[in-house]
This record gives C-alpha cells, structure tokens and sequence, in this order.
C-alpha cells in the first residue's frame, strides 16, 4: 500500500486486512469473498451463483429477444417473472433454515482468539450456511415487498441493458459489448444488496436501519437510470432526453464506485433533500430545522399557487402571494401558540404582555404590531409595483426608478455593513471600530459604550452577522467548547442546535482547542495593534467574529486536602452543626404559613394551653434502644476506614430505610425477631396507637426488655409565652427514640446565647406593639427545652454524643443522604421534613466549613447568620444528580455547590458554579470546509484513522479542526456529549 512518508505508512498491516475484506464488500453489494479465516469453497462458490443469478435471468430474456422469439417487452416480463420466483425462494429457504434452528443446542467450543465474525458450516446446505448466506428480513411484508421489486428491477434491467438498444445509442458494437457487461454487473450487485445480503453502506443517515430502507438504496437509482430510458423510448424527437440517456447508460456502470466512496445518499436522506430544495429553489422558501417542519412548509408552498390559481383578480393573486409569502416567512410555531394563548386569556379575563414562546422568549405584542405593520408595507408596495407595471413607459426620473436605485444602494451598504459586523471585515483586515485587548466584561462593556458616539454605526458593530441556514459557529469560554449550527432562519427569527463536546480529554482534542484559543487571542486579548492589522490565522477553518457577553454558570473545582480532613476543622464542623441545626429549625418554625393568622388567634385566647409531651407509657420507641448500656458501642460501627475511599460514598444497602412510607400495622411478630412493643402491653387504649408504631427489627443483638427507666421523657409542660407556639415545632417530631441519659449529656453543646440571638432576629413578629413579644418567647424555658430535645437528638443521631471526631468519608456520606443505621433512622425516615432539614443544615455546615478554611474565621453571631441567610437565598448545596441541582441550575440558582470524590487520585473534591457574565468568543466556521469534512466521515472513519489507544479516532488537524468537526456531526457518526434540540430564538 501507498505511504504519507517513509517511516509512516497510509494503510498499517490491520488496515490493509480490513480493507482488502470490507472495501470489496461494499462495492459488490454484500458478498464477503474475503473472510479473513478459512471457510469452505462452497461458501464462495454459492455467493458467486447467487450473485450472477439475476444476469443469468435477465440474459434469458435477453437471449429470446436476441433471437426474435420474444418481443423487448415480453422478454423483460419473463425476467422479471422469474426473478420474482427465485428471490421469493430465497427469501423462503432463508426463512425455513431459522425455523429449523433448535432452542436448546450444543455449544460450539470457539477459538478465543479467532476473528469476531467467524462461522462454522458443517454442509453445503445446512442451516448454519444458510443463515451466513442469506440473513433474511426482520418483517414479512418487506420479504414479499422486495422480491417482487427484485422482480421490477431484474426486468426493466432487462430491457435498458437489450444490445439492440445500447447500439441505437452509440453505433458501437464495442461499446454495446462493455455496456452491457459492467451494467449487467451493476444490476447483479443492486439485486444482491435487495434480496440476499445487504452491504455496509458508506453513506450514512440514519442510526439504525429500523424499517430496512438501506437494501433500497442501490435498487431506487437503477431505476431512475431506467425511467430515463423509458422516458426517450416513449418521447421521442427530443434531443436533449436522448443525450441524457446516453450520458447515464455510461454513468450506469460507474454506480457501484460512487456507492462505495459513498457519492450518493440513501433514499431517506435523498428524498428530505429533494424536498428541502424543491422548497428553497423552486417555493422561494427556506430551509427547515426538523423534517415535520419542512414536510409542513412544502405541503403549504406547494398548495399556494393551486389556491391561486381560482382567484380571477390579477391584484387579488398578487397580494395573496405576497401575503402568505409573509406570513410564511414568520415561526408559524410561535404564531400559533401566541394565538391559543390569545384565546386562552380572553375566556379567563387575565391579560399578559408575553405570550410564552420558543427558548423563552416569548411572541410579544409589539412583535404583533411590527408584523402587521410589515404586512401592510408588503402588500402596499406589491400592489403599487403591479401597478406601474401595467404603464408601457415609465420614465427614467419617476419614483419607481428613484425607489429602484435607492434599493440598490441599500442593498450594496448592507454587505458593506455586514462585513463590519465583526472583528475582521472579509476575514482579512482588522475592524478599526472593534475595541482591542478584551478580556473582562466590564472592561468589554466600557469599550462599548464608546461606540455609542458612533451613532447609527454602533448597531452594526458587536454582533454576529448575518445568519443563514447550515451556518456553524464555535464559541470558547473557560475549558467549555460549544458548536453552534443555524437550522433555520425567518423574519424575525432563527432555530439553532447547540452541542457540548467533550473537555479536552484527549491529545487531538487539546491540541485543537488549544489552536482555537490561539486564534481568539490573536484577535481579542492583543494589545498596541495597528489600525488594519491582517488576521494572523487567515487560512484557518474559524474566523474570529465577536465577544458576546453571556449569563453563564463558572465552574470551580477544588480539591479539599487539608480542609476535610483536619482535625481542627472537624471540631469546629461539629460544633457549628447544632447551630445551623438550630438556626434552621427556627427559621422553618417562624416560616410556617399564615403567622399573622395565627398571632390574632393567639391575642383572642391569652390563656396558655399545655402542650403533651410523649410520655414515658407512650414512647413508641423500640425496646432494644431504651436502654443506654445497649447503646455503649458508637452508632457508626458500620462506617469503615476501608470504605470512605469509594467512588461515591453512599449506603446503598440502607435505601430502603430512607423510603418514607408509613410502617405496617400488626399485631404478630415474626419468630425469632425482637418485637418493638412490650408483649403485655394489650391495652385497648393504646392498642391502636401501638400499632402505628410497630415495626418488626431483625438481626438486633438481645438485650433487656424490662429496664425502661432511661427512655427519653418530657413531663407534661405549659409555655410561659402566649406566643411560643407560634415557634414551637410540630407534634410529631417531639418524640424519639434517643435516650433521656444521652440528651442530658449533650445538652451542655446546646449554645444557648446562640438560640436567643436567632429567636431575638427572627422576621416572623413586624408590629411595633409587640416588640416584646420575642423577648418573653426567648425567656420561655418550655420552648428551649423542646429545641433542646430535637436539636440533640438530631444531632446525637448524625454523630453520637462523645468526642470521637467524624471521618471524611462519614461526612460525604452523610452529605450524599446516608444516615447511620440507628434509631434515629428509622424516627427520620417517619418524618420526611425533618429529614430534609437535618440533611440541608449538615450541607450548610460542611459549606461553612470549606469557607471558614478558605476565607478565615467567622467573628460573631451577626457574621455566621449573614452567612446562613446568603446560603438560604442565593445558594444551592447538594449534589450534581438531583434532580434539585438541575431545577436550581433551571432557576438561575446564583451559586451552586457540590462534594465529590475523585476515586483515580484519592482525594474529596468540592465543585462550585457561579453565575456570572462571561464573556464568549464566537467564531465562524467555513461551511463549505465543515460539510466536506462530515461528507466524507463514514469513508474517514472506515478506512484512514489510526489503529492507536484512542479507538482509532481521528488525528488532529490545527486547520481543519478535524477532530472537533467530527465530534460535532450528528450520531452514529460524531458524538457530542450534549445535543440540544431546535432552539428558536427571537432576533431584535
């Protein structure tokens, strides 16, 4: 094989063998007479008879006619008949061998190191070589639909090829002879690819072949090669149809390179296409960005000149033509959404200045009167110009030739002005208007505000240009490369495809963007450039266009060495976690709905109602917890050393605990278990509400059902405070299973000055009369004892109640939702409220955590709570899979926090999204260099990329952006990690 250089060879010795097995494949329609193993003659030989079977059918005919026993047509009806025949018997063998296959078979004991697609035949007939030979079609209908067009193809074939008829063409019996062979060749390789094994076709549309189009491929263009024929057969004296069958009878035998090399497209693609330019060259139409769009748009284009033809007024015709020409040009999507919801607020009374429309921009009203007003000018000066044009003589000084030569002048300055649109005017010459060095936005935005002296000029600069349809542009901001392709473009908008490609992951990848950035930085960040400089990159791919400042989300990741993992950091995080805890529970409580309402209840009726506490009778706790020496092993036994280095820390084994669901209610232990509830307590009057309670624990070491004097206990209290119930926390979450001992020994972490201060600058009391009110409700000892309880037992549930220090992988863990298997699980996991509080005010304090390690230490009480109210509004602190980080990214969340994992190096990752303006390189891209790239993709990707470690990709090219233009293209063949549906976006 040919080489690039001495040392590197074009084709290595794994390329030349797939070459020499897959090349001819293709170009024969589906026979594999290369199989890179040995296999029996008898498999190349039935191929062979397979192959030339239609030849031998249609030379029948042909020989008949030859002979005058036959007349041309009846010898292409004989073809045809029997070709028909032979691929229903085909089809039919194909269909008996996969029946004849058994279920239950032998296994083959294959060579592990022998090719993929290696078979083994065991006869000249069996099912095995059938099934090789034939694969058969996955749908009845198209076994019976294909013969029968075999049969259409072999005798038409039959009648295009006729030697009498090539040498009325040409007089050349030389020439009849070579026609008439490699066409006959071209028909044997369409009928094989339709009825026996279809080729891997190098053009490519769609992803899979789901109905079997690809085996119409070859057949559909020998018959329009054959329709021409019939076409000059039946009109006659008409030159110009006689040299186009003359020029395609030798273009006829030339098909199969042109299949191959993948010239022309399969018939879906072939037929959007013809649809797609009937519509642009021959309707004055547009291109389409979906093929339900362009099938929509053809059918009205088509349907308006049959309408106009039964309108008898010549100005009626005009203005309906220019009319609905108009309107078409519009987003007929948005029009009528913009009118259902029209209709929809006139029927509820409401008035909205926006209808909601495409990419969130809307279809507002001053678009309506705009387009009206549009509408109006267009049929006004369409009837005008009918008008004049009825006149024989118009004179060279009138209006209308005025308003031609001003059009014309506007016309010219247009695509001057286009051209200075952008940082380089026709790719070469530097805008002098376009600010230099720009690289911050504010630093960006003061340079723009410069050209507002400019005038007119400044609504010309710092835009994009003019955007046509197949346009692609590249935008660069941070590590991100976005590909940009305008689908569609109307008045006054345009339908674009955003696609993500990968971060920069492999070399050719790096080596290309790092070329984009050079370009951009050639043209945005140098300073002291000359007036005209030239374009430094002027024979590249991309051409630099404009800075676009854009709203987008920064992207910070941080590694939290010396952070997580510090012991000192650790204690404080233990310590700030009743706080938050603390704060966060107050804030819920002062928070809930209707405080007004409840505060003019609470004046109404001064006397103070007692509030039940559980009991010790009452306690629905679980047994084997009442006792605190069975609680002497710390509740994180089942965090390990060994497993906080996994990929994501998570305790998939505890799932099911975390499933809020109520607990079932019965009455029957299960043998051998520990029941929840005392086997003596029958009461009826408590009977029902045990049941509630119940639940059955297995695995549970024993322990002593009769010591019950440690339970967690709150006697019977009364608020000294009218209004304490106003932020008192609800019923159900005053009871649980944590021990009284336990409470009492961590009691002294409750920070009491903290819980006044953040009662004391609570937000829920606003009239000056009771400016009292708080002071009396931080003095009520009943309410500090209920924060106390639950902050506690939250607190002793997450960590315990000694000193051991918690691990980082404790910490991701329970950052992730993983609670420890304890009781306070399971009196969570009843409670979905206060476990979505606990968990967020366990996400505030590792937040808190990083920031007093980044930003220094907090200094008072007024500083941590700002700090909490700035994560409370403009933060969201969770992880990357919930489904809340993608509604906080949806509502333009200000900031965003996540904590990770990064198992290849061993360390916790923090990772921080900022929105913020940025500003973003666009560039253009040749399109013309972008569609020959993605033409020529499937032929690329086959046959010339390198065997290496990176999946044969394709190699870099610094001015082609090879590697990125092919990622770009649309699966199977490229493979952006983001592909975004059809964006309409409204153009000012």
């Amino acid at each position: 094989m040919g080489s690039m250089s001495p040392d590197v060879p074009l084709l290595n010795d794994y390329k030349q063998d797939f070459l020499l097995k897959r090349f001819p494949q293709t170009v024969l329609g589906g026979p594999r007479l290369r199989l890179g193993y040995c296999a029996p003659p008898y498999i190349y030989v039935n191929q062979i008879v397979l192959f030339l079977m239609p030849w031998a059918l249609g030379g029948t005919g042909t020989l008949l006619y030859q002979l005058d026993i036959l007349r041309d047509y009846l010898a292409a009806a004989l073809s045809g008949g029997l070709m028909v025949i032979t691929a229903s018997v085909i089809q039919l063998t194909s269909v008996y061998a996969k029946s004849k296959s058994v279920v239950v078979k032998r296994m083959i004991v294959r060579d592990i190191l022998a090719e993929e697609d290696e078979h083994e035949f065991t006869s000249c007939t069996g099912a095995e070589t059938v099934k090789f030979l034939i694969p058969g079609k996955k749908y009845v209908a198209n076994t019976f639909f294909h013969s029968v067009l075999a049969g259409l193809v072999c005798g038409l074939g039959t009648w295009y090829l006729l030697p009498n008829r090539i040498t009325l063409l040409y007089g050349s019996p030389g020439a009849t002879a070579v026609l008439f062979v490699f066409g006959w060749i071209t028909l044997c390789i369409g009928e094989y690819s339709l009825i026996v094994n279809t080729a891997t076709e190098t053009a490519t549309f769609q992803t899979q072949d789901t109905y079997e189009i690809t085996p119409l491929m070859r057949p559909l263009y020998i018959l329009f090669f054959v329709s021409v024929d019939l076409a000059h057969r039946f009109i006659v004296n008409v030159p110009a149809l006689e040299h186009m069958n003359q020029i395609l009878h030798i273009l006829f035998v030339f098909l199969p390179l042109l299949w191959a090399l993948g010239t022309l497209p399969p018939p879906d693609a072939l037929f959007f296409w013809a649809v797609e330019q009937v519509l642009e060259f021959g309707l004055g139409g547009s291109s389409m960005s979906t093929h339900l769009r362009l099938l929509v748009m053809f059918i009205i284009s088509a349907g308006t000149p049959v309408v106009s033809y039964f309108i008898p007024s010549t100005v009626g015709v005009v203005l309906f033509m220019t009319g609905l020409g108009f309107l078409l040009s519009l987003n007929l999507s948005d029009v009528s959404l913009a009118f259902r919801h029209s209709v929809a607020r006139h029927r509820v009374g409401s008035s909205h200045e926006t209808f909601p429309g495409s990419f969130g921009h809307g279809f507002r009203r001053r678009d309506c009167l705009l387009c009206t007003i549009m509408l109006g000018v267009a049929l006004l000066e369409a009837g005008l110009l009918h008008h004049y044009s009825g006149f024989s003589k118009v004179s060279g000084s009138s209006s209308q030739s005025a308003l031609g030569y001003v059009l014309t002048a506007l016309l010219s300055v247009l695509c001057i002005l286009r051209e200075t649109q952008s940082i380089y005017i026709f790719g070469i010459f530097r805008n002098p208007f376009y600010p230099k060095d720009v690289q911050a936005v504010s630093e960006f935005f003061e340079k723009q505000n410069k050209l507002l002296k400019i005038g007119v000029v400044r609504w010309i600069l710092l835009t994009i240009g003019l955007l046509l349809p197949g346009s692609h542009y590249l935008g660069r901001f941070e590590d991100r490369l976005i590909w940009i392709m305008v689908l569609e473009r109307g008045y006054p908008y345009c339908c674009i495809n955003v696609k993500g490609l990968e971060l920069q992951e492999t070399s050719c990848h790096t080596a290309e963007a790092q070329r984009v950035d050079e370009v951009f930085e050639s043209a945005f960040q140098q300073e002291h450039l000359q007036m005209c400089s030239l374009n430094e990159h002027m024979g590249n791919i991309l051409t630099p266009c404009t800075v676009l400042p854009v709203k987008l989300y920064s992207d910070a990741r941080s590694v939290l060495s010396g952070i997580i993992d510090s012991h000192e950091n650790l204690k404080e995080f233990k310590d700030d976690l009743v706080k938050v805890l603390v704060w966060v529970l107050l804030q819920y409580c002062s928070r809930r709905p209707s405080p007004q309402e409840n505060i003019h209840k609470a004046e109404n009726n001064r006397e103070a109602s007692p509030v039940a506490l559980p009991a010790l009778n009452t306690s629905p706790c679980p047994k084997f917890l009442e006792d605190s020496e069975s609680l002497n092993s710390d509740t994180f036994h089942d965090w390990s050393d060994s497993s906080i280095f996994d990929d994501e820390p998570a305790i998939k084994n505890r799932k099911e605990k975390l499933q809020f669901k109520d607990l079932p209610s019965t009455n029957l232990p299960i043998p051998g278990s520990v029941d929840s509830q005392s086997e003596d307590d029958h009461s009826t009057n408590t009977a029902s509400k045990n049941d509630l309670y119940r639940t059955v624990l297995l695995g549970f070491p024993a322990v002593d059902r009769g010591n019950r004097e440690d339970v967690a206990y709150i006697p019977l209290v009364e608020f000294s405070c009218s209004q304490s119930h106003l932020l008192s926390l609800p019923e159900e979450w005053r009871s649980n299973c944590t021990p009284r001992s336990r409470i009492r020994e961590a009691s002294p972490l409750f920070p009491e000055d903290w819980y006044q201060f953040v009662l004391r600058q609570l937000e829920c009391f606003h009239s000056k009369e009771k400016s009292g009110v708080l002071e009396e409700i931080a003095k009520d000892k009943a309410l500090k004892a209920l924060y106390v309880h639950t902050v506690m037992a939250c607190y002793i549930g997450l960590f315990g109640s000694d000193n051991v220090l918690p691990s980082p992988g404790q910490i991701v863990r329970v950052y992730n939702g993983g609670l420890p298997c304890s009781g306070t699980l399971d009196w969570l996991s009843e409670k979905p409220e206060l476990f979505q509080l606990v968990r967020k005010a366990f996400r505030y304090t590792l937040k808190l955590m990083v920031d007093k390690a980044s930003l220094g230490p907090i200094e008072d009480f007024k500083e941590l709570t700002s700090c909490l109210r700035e994560y409370e509004s403009n933060w969201y602190i969770g992880l990357v899979s919930e489904d809340q980080w993608k509604k906080a990214i949806l509502e333009e969340k200000p900031c965003l926090f996540s904590l990770g994992y990064e198992s290849s190096m061993g360390v916790y990752t923090s990772r921080v999204l900022v929105l913020q303006e940025l500003l973003v390189h666009i560039g253009k891209l040749n399109s013309e260099a972008v569609r020959g790239q993605w033409a020529n993709l499937s032929w690329e990707l086959l046959y010339a990329t390198n065997d290496d470690e990176e999946r044969y990709s394709i190699q870099a090219h610094p001015l082609l952006l090879r590697n990125l233009t092919v990622q770009a293209a649309d699966p199977p063949l490229g493979y952006p990690i983001f592909s975004s549906k059809p964006l309409s976006i409204h153009l000012c």
